[in-house]
């Protein structure tokens, strides 16, 4: 009998231990230990799977494994991964990627790839749409709920995992991913910050009263995290709104009752694509918040020929002079032949003066609740559309929050950790439309 070599005998080894979920995650990336609560993780197996966890928890890394898991053991079969944007379903396949680039057993296996990389048919593809392939015929797609859900829409899937699922809308869940179960009883797995009372919400509080296993939660804080610096911990919780601590680091759903932007205004105004830059014979307005101690200067550049509204370019800076503040503006007022609507209070006035074409806003108490009511308005209205992955925007919305001082609401964060300037570029964007046109003609983008 022909002896087998010691590396034959490794990569042998290395094949009948996937499968355990546990070991499996640390043979893909040489983990040497893996946390309880990880290790719970990754046994959770329901038919649909609720994933509550605070950031730097390490729900990425774990469930990325589990979906590659999934694939390399169940031939014949295609895994999606998905969400509300393409860059953040993406996360999930760079972790796969990254992690077969390397060999973490150099010492067993004279390689510098992974020993995994035997069961890929081909290299990872990136475009147009990442997707990895394996020799058991099995594929694991990446695409985003975008569109209503047009991507992923009809597909035949037999493990799905829906990455910031809190974002994304009861409508597609329930029509597009809820349906794929239907002919494949596909698993599903939701993961989330919390965000909002909608769907994600409910089956959170579902899969805890649920006794047949069909539904299944899991819930982990930064805490949770063997592996995380405590006093950093400790450190970051100093510096931010408590309230923003419950929800992104503890994992909870919070009550979002003064949320200037509540989930049920920002759902229908979220959509994943790039700004389009200047488009001849487009119209254009141009908010600009100017920065003041430690906050940034802001340029958002609104398309405003249809509705809904789509941003065109977003500049965000700081320290710098006003002077170079000045030479941006006048380069994209010109570059889109847009007037630039200034926050002109306090050191605001004497920039928006040097701007050639600006009209200036100075914000009191009363003139910025104006301009932020004019710009929920209209997102009520769906008038306008915002790119989801703007993580700088959407995360100032999702924390702008109202003060009731006496008989005036303050709007605003009450950290340093937290700023509002993009907001503030937009509802002057948004408050300029009102004196660029008195009529619009509305068309549906999406």
């Amino acid at each position: 009998m022909k002896k087998l070599s010691k590396e034959k005998v490794v990569l042998n080894q290395i094949a009948k231990m996937m499968d355990d979920e546990v070991t499996f995650a640390m043979l893909l990336y040489g983990f040497k230990k893996i946390g309880k609560k990880h290790i719970e993780l990754l046994n959770l197996d329901g038919e649909i799977n609720v994933v509550v966890a605070g950031r730097r928890f390490g729900k990425t890394t774990y469930l990325a494994s589990k979906v590659f898991r999934y694939a390399l053991t169940h031939p014949k079969t295609t895994s999606l991964i998905t969400a509300p944007s393409i860059d953040q379903a993406k996360i999930y396949f760079d972790l796969i990627v990254t992690a077969l680039e390397t060999n973490p057993f150099p010492q067993l296996i004279n390689s510098d790839k992974h020993p995994f990389n035997m069961f890929l048919a081909e290299p990872p593809k990136v475009a147009p749409f990442p997707e990895i392939k394996l020799k058991n015929g099995s594929r694991i797609i990446v695409r985003s709920t975008a569109f209503k859900g047009k991507f992923i829409r009809g597909r035949k899937t037999n493990f799905i995992l829906l990455t910031e699922a809190a974002f994304v809308d009861d409508e597609i869940f329930n029509s597009v991913i809820l349906p794929m179960r239907l002919d494949t009883n596909a698993k599903i797995y939701l993961e989330s910050t919390p965000y909002g009372r909608n769907y994600f919400f409910n089956l959170y509080q579902d899969a805890q009263s649920d006794t047949t296993g069909y539904y299944k939660y899991f819930h982990a804080t930064v805490y949770d995290n063997p592996f995380l610096n405590r006093e950093e911990i400790e450190k970051q919780k100093a510096k931010i709104p408590d309230y923003i601590w419950r929800q992104e680091y503890m994992g909870e759903f919070i009550d979002d009752s003064t949320a200037v932007f509540p989930w049920r205004v920002l759902k229908n105004v979220l959509e994943d694509y790039e700004p389009s830059g200047y488009r001849h014979n487009h119209e254009y307005v141009i908010g600009l918040d100017i920065a003041q101690v430690n906050d940034y200067n802001v340029f958002i550049v609104l398309d405003i020929t249809n509705r809904p509204y789509t941003i065109a370019e977003i500049v965000r800076f700081n320290n710098t002079t006003y002077e170079y503040v000045v030479d941006v503006a006048n380069k994209l007022s010109a570059k889109y032949n847009a007037t630039v609507y200034v926050d002109a209070t306090t050191v605001g006035r004497p920039v928006a003066e040097k701007i050639k074409d600006a009209e200036p806003i100075t914000l009191t108490s009363k003139s910025k609740i104006d301009i932020i009511d004019n710009l929920v308005l209209t997102m009520e209205r769906k008038d306008i559309i915002l790119p989801y992955k703007d993580d700088v925007l959407i995360t100032e919305l999702k924390y702008y929050r109202k003060e009731q001082l006496a008989h005036t609401i303050k709007m605003g964060s009450e950290s340093k950790e937290v700023h509002d300037d993009t907001i503030i570029a937009l509802a002057l964007a948004c408050w300029g439309v009102r004196g660029e046109r008195a009529f619009s003609f509305s068309v549906d983008l999406f």
